[in-house]
């Protein structure tokens, strides 16, 4: 019987040895349901040293306290304990000021000081307005989201300007063949001959009959004065280049 009771008096009061204690100290003796309050984390050294405290960022304890920001813990100097910074929102007015929190494998309580918590006007449901403390992957997804969709909006962006390029380099493109072909005498085909560089940048495809063109004009073009048989022959041999670069012009 004694073996028994003692058996039974180590399964009561195993959990409580197992427990982690977390002690938090506000930097003011009035807290604010529902706001974001400042506060110091404390641990000893070693149960720091056998659980992740980090776990507890972005997790309700006990649907009361809600840790928002939990920085890494630091030894104190001298000390035999840690320290980390935190930032919490009491969901609810607590019962008391200790809670306890299943952390993986381990239990914790999370513990303050004597405190004065006052109430937000108005349920919980208006505080929050039945909003639900997104967590850290939500988060991460509504980023992630949002990173996508900015993505796609500049790829709309980028490719309506890319086709705006195109039809205005195409209306340029017809322009420019427009004047090629339009020469109606031997004065206008010489200025064709004078912006011959913007002509055959736009169009590389045209150079080696263009400069068999250009062989009979230079027959005659820098000569004081041009008979008309000299314009003729000049003429003959525009409408014959015509004839060889008629539909080769990069499509257009």
């Amino acid at each position: 019987m004694k073996i028994f009771a003692l058996f039974l008096l180590f399964i009561i009061i195993q959990p409580a040895l197992a427990a982690v204690s977390v002690q938090l100290d506000f930097f003011d003796t009035n807290l604010k349901q529902g706001q974001l309050e400042a506060a110091k984390v404390t641990m000893a050294a070693d149960a720091a040293q056998n659980i992740n405290l980090q776990k507890l960022r972005g997790a309700s304890v006990a649907d009361t306290l809600y840790f928002y920001e939990l920085g890494p813990l630091i030894k104190k100097d001298g000390g035999d304990y840690f320290i980390a910074d935190a930032q919490v929102i009491f969901l609810k007015i607590p019962e008391s000021p200790k809670l306890i929190h299943k952390l993986g494998n381990e239990e914790i309580i999370v513990a303050w000081p004597q405190i004065e918590i006052l109430p937000t006007e108005g349920a919980k449901e208006l505080i929050f307005g039945q909003f639900e403390i997104p967590s850290r992957k939500k988060i991460l997804l509504w980023v992630l989201i949002s990173l996508g969709l900015l993505t796609g909006l500049y790829a709309v962006i980028k490719y309506r300007k890319q086709l705006a390029l195109k039809k205005a380099a195409r209306e340029k493109k017809i322009k420019l063949k427009e004047k090629l072909f339009n020469a109606a005498d031997y004065f206008q085909i010489v200025e064709i001959w004078q912006k011959r560089d913007e002509f055959l940048q736009t169009f590389p495809e045209i150079r080696d009959h263009f400069k068999k063109f250009e062989i009979i004009l230079f027959k005659h073009q820098f000569k004081p004065h041009q008979t008309e048989t000299e314009k003729s022959e000049v003429m003959t041999a525009y409408r014959e280049f015509l004839n060889n670069i008629q539909g080769g012009l990069s499509g257009i």
